[in-house]
């Protein structure tokens, strides 16, 4: 499903479209658009039996993106059975060691829609709506975990962009 014009956020374009669909889904993946991954279904539909999840947020390990600078992305730090602890949505700081093994790469799945619909609307600094600030503020009562991808590839900035076009090039010749 698409909506026409994004209202300046995830979580707002993502209220917004379930608004308009007669959605009737117990639970669903919501994903940015500018890159690519793949997830382990044994190691998800197993995350989901053994945790009970009421949302789960994808990681991917930063050091294969330590090129590029923090405050573009965001972090999560888990304790024990993955629960996520803290969420950081582009630093403004230096990020700790332990929060840069789980880059948040922007795709979540959630239990359902009461779910999504418990979340409160968080704008930062530049009137921007992330799902995962909303969920940060839900910690303690929500069971929020987080899920490693096998593969994450991120086309979200020119040079990630030229960099895959460069390589789907050369194994294509």
């Amino acid at each position: 499903h698409k909506i026409k014009s994004t209202p300046n956020g995830q979580l707002l374009s993502l209220k917004k479209l379930i608004e308009n669909i007669n959605i009737g889904i117990n639970s669903f993946f919501v994903s940015s658009a500018d890159y690519k991954f793949k997830i382990d279904t044994d190691l998800f539909l197993k995350a989901i039996d053994n945790y009970d999840p009421d949302i789960i947020i994808f990681t991917t390990e930063w050091e294969d993106y330590a090129h590029a600078n923090t405050s573009n992305y965001g972090f999560v730090e888990s304790g024990s059975k993955e629960k996520v602890t803290e969420i950081i949505e582009k630093p403004t700081y230096e990020v700790k060691p332990s929060m840069q093994k789980k880059l948040l790469m922007g795709t979540f799945w959630f239990k359902n829609k009461q779910t999504l619909d418990e979340l409160e609307i968080n704008r930062n600094q530049n009137g921007e709506c992330f799902i995962a600030s909303s969920i940060k503020g839900k910690l303690n009562e929500l069971n929020v975990i987080s899920l490693p991808v096998d593969y994450w590839l991120s086309l979200g900035t020119p040079q990630e962009l030229d960099l895959a076009k460069y390589w789907f090039e050369y194994f294509e010749s």
